[in-house]
């Protein structure tokens, strides 16, 4: 891990706790089988579970991740229409956005090829550091403009 992505992942725990993006991922790796999962991410939870070990070693069925990615967003009242997709386009773009890098984002969500520069999309905090970056102070300006006579 990066100095950078080690900083955001404190700023992340302490700005929301336990809800953070980080800790939870950690926490669910964690609990994954040990053998590993094949490179499926999503994986079937155990109907009996110990505290070392939630899941299978087999995925989650595509068609029981579509109805609970639907049911997800219902609940939460998000409107327009998610997808098993969604959660990989969010995933992606939130990662560039908290400064992480693409090779570390392909990595996470899967990618191969350059696709995954279709989600790098901007978003206000980052628009805010660029405008406030560009903007200058015209007081402390190195750069006098000359008044017209």
């Amino acid at each position: 891990m990066s100095h950078l992505e080690s900083f955001m992942c404190t700023r992340l725990r302490i700005l929301i706790g336990d809800r953070c993006p980080v800790c939870l991922f950690d926490k669910y790796t964690s609990l994954l089988p040990k053998g590993g999962t094949k490179g499926d991410f999503y994986m079937h939870p155990k109907a009996k579970y110990n505290l070392q070990q939630w899941y299978c070693e087999h995925p989650v069925g595509i068609n029981t991740l579509r109805e609970t990615v639907k049911c997800l967003a219902t609940a939460a009242g998000l409107p327009g229409k998610f997808t098993n997709h969604s959660l990989r386009v969010t995933a992606a773009t939130r990662l560039y956005q908290e400064g992480v890098s693409e090779k570390l984002i392909k990595e996470i969500t899967g990618h191969r090829s350059e696709a995954v520069r279709d989600y790098e999309r901007t978003g206000e905090a980052m628009k805010r550091s660029v405008s406030a970056a560009l903007g200058t102070n015209p007081d402390k300006s190195p750069c006098k403009r000359k008044e017209r006579v």
